[in-house]
């Protein structure tokens, strides 16, 4: 076997290997995908809006009683991987 006959071969292995790679990276997607669509089903949102609604409340009634002047405002839910809730204060 040559040089060139070789230098093919293991072109060729890498090849191969490159198309595993991809494959698994793809499969990892999709079950990714599943997942984060299963987590973020219509139940499972609506729970996490209300306690994050009910968090909030909470919140600024503790900081009524402190008598501070700020007070959580607006309330953000990314559904992303991972999905996240942020909250916005303002002075009032």
């Amino acid at each position: 076997m040559g040089f060139l006959d070789k230098a093919k071969e293991a072109a060729d292995k890498a090849k191969q290997a490159g198309q595993e790679a991809a494959d698994k990276a793809k499969d990892a997607a999709e079950k990714a995908k599943e997942k984060s669509m299963e987590l973020m089903s219509d139940e499972n949102l609506a729970e996490a809006i209300m306690n994050a609604l009910a968090k909030q409340e909470g919140i600024n009634k503790v900081l009524e009683a402190k008598g501070s002047k700020f007070r959580v405002s607006d309330l953000t839910i990314e559904l992303g991987l991972p999905p996240s809730i942020s909250f916005t204060i303002t002075r009032i």
